[in-house]
């Protein structure tokens, strides 16, 4: 789960901040409209450690 902090142009694409549930960022990434959708009721945040170089 990421946060979409930047909206290129009317949606055609996306930057996603991608962070730890402490707030350190991982990274951010520029999605496709197609690789992003919104949080829908019912969704399960899945928590795992991340490997960080």
């Amino acid at each position: 789960m990421g946060t979409v902090v930047h909206v290129w142009g009317e949606g055609e694409g996306y930057e996603v901040e991608f962070a730890t549930l402490t707030g350190h960022t991982l990274g951010v990434l520029t999605l496709a409209p197609e690789e992003v959708r919104a949080v829908e009721e019912g969704d399960l945040l899945h928590v795992r450690r991340a490997e960080v170089a």
